[in-house]
């Protein structure tokens, strides 16, 4: 037997034996209504791989000696405290055997109702075969009023085990929702990140159609020159070579999309919703951060938004700059996102208490390759295509504009505005 399967049998009998412990007496000689047969159902659900005639048997078995021994201790006869209990072994038995048949073994979809049933039929059964063992082993010991507490007792520890599957289920859903909803809201995060790559590259395609046409127009001169031939092969190779690379590029790029539009399809999403995800995604970056930066969201609308990663990638690109805007700046940062009406148009600022922007720098910013963030430590700098993108998917997408404020040493707006209707309804 695996290990595991034998320490999940030990775990059952464990457990029936201290809650054996707990019980309630009744007026019929050597019967005892105790809690533990409520938790033979929890634990045979909770490990489903355990045969329950098994693992009751065991558990039977292990609650009689250590009844025993107890006894044993008070009286100083175990033989005796043993004879008086292992009449109870049938209980055990018929228990895991009506569970195993009825639970089991079941096809059909087992309902509260029918968990109640089996759960009555294998605490009735059991006792049932018990009380019949001791009418043949004690005679004259048990009375017919018996059966009569044996179903209230099954009555009673049914529905409670019942009721607390319910609630242990219910928490276990909400768990898993929860979870599956975290996972999901990191999977938007991703897609929102390869969203924005794809931008990124689509925008290339045009320089990498310039380079190729560069390599054509060289290759023309060079023919109706007197030119070296080798020259002449050299730019036909390079022009070709760039064409393959803008065909690798297309297909990339469409299978990108692809992937997206096949594995990441999702329906329309609420504005508040699509802030709800940029907002928990920023709180757990703040919490990595050593400084002091609050974060606020007003939205006054809240209508479907078509293409909530594209939008998503707008606000997640203008956030992060403002928080690193901020982080340069010694005090408290602060960082607002605000949505409203005006003149017919969703109007979206994003607001930052930051270093600024230089006033030379300001006209540069949507410039493709810009970047003034420069890493002292590492000597990089930053690709500078985190703006040009918002301002491809404003304009390109949604059919906005977007314009930018900023006083150097103050903090900076962003603002954006897209016409009703444009991004969605």
């Amino acid at each position: 037997m695996k290990i595991k399967y034998i320490r999940q049998i030990a775990v059952i009998a464990i457990v029936d034996v201290l809650a054996s412990l707990f019980y309630l007496d009744v007026p019929i000689e050597g019967f005892r209504l105790t809690f533990a047969v409520v938790f033979y159902p929890l634990l045979l659900n909770m490990y489903h791989e355990v045969n329950p005639i098994i693992a009751l048997v065991f558990a039977g078995i292990a609650e009689i000696l250590s009844r025993s021994w107890l006894l044993a201790m008070l009286t100083g006869d175990f033989t005796a405290a043993l004879m008086s209990s292992y009449q109870e072994i049938p209980f055990y038995f018929m228990y895991g055997l009506v569970f195993y048949l009825l639970y089991t073994k079941s096809q059909v979809r087992i309902t509260a109702l029918r968990s109640f049933f089996i759960f009555f039929l294998c605490d009735f059964t059991g006792n049932l075969f018990e009380f019949i063992t001791r009418v043949f082993t004690l005679p004259g010991t048990q009375k017919p009023e018996t059966v009569q507490y044996i179903v209230i007792a099954a009555l009673i520890r049914a529905a409670i085990a019942v009721i607390v599957i319910r609630i242990l289920r219910h928490f276990e859903l909400l768990a898993v929702r929860e979870e599956h909803e975290d996972s999901n809201k990191n999977l938007m995060s991703i897609a929102t990140d390869l969203k924005a790559e794809t931008y990124f590259l689509d925008m290339n395609l045009s320089y990498i159609e310039n380079v190729m046409n560069d390599a054509y127009t060289l290759y023309g001169e060079i023919s109706s020159a007197e030119i070296d031939q080798s020259l002449k092969k050299l730019s036909l190779s390079i022009a070709k070579d760039v064409h393959e690379i803008k065909k690798d590029y297309i297909r990339v790029i469409r299978g990108i999309d692809e992937i997206m539009d096949r594995k990441l399809k999702t329906s329309k999403m609420k504005m508040k919703d699509v802030f709800d995800i940029l907002r928990e995604s920023t709180e757990r970056i703040l919490k990595h951060t050593e400084k002091d930066i609050d974060i606020f969201f007003d939205i006054e609308d809240n209508y479907y938004i078509e293409e909530h990663f594209s939008f998503m990638s707008v606000f997640r690109n203008l956030i992060n700059n403002a928080i690193e805007a901020v982080e340069k700046k010694e005090g408290k940062g602060l960082v607002e996102v605000r949505q409203y009406s005006e003149n017919g148009n969703d109007v979206f600022t994003v607001r930052d208490n930051g270093e600024g922007i230089k006033e030379k720098n300001l006209k540069y910013i949507f410039t493709p390759r810009f970047s003034t963030k420069f890493n002292e430590n590492t000597g990089s700098i930053s690709r500078g295509i985190g703006l040009t993108l918002v301002k491809s998917v404003v304009e390109n997408k949604f059919g906005g504009e977007i314009t930018v404020e900023s006083e150097y040493g103050a903090g900076t707006v962003f603002k954006i505005s897209i016409p009703k209707g444009n991004l969605g309804g």
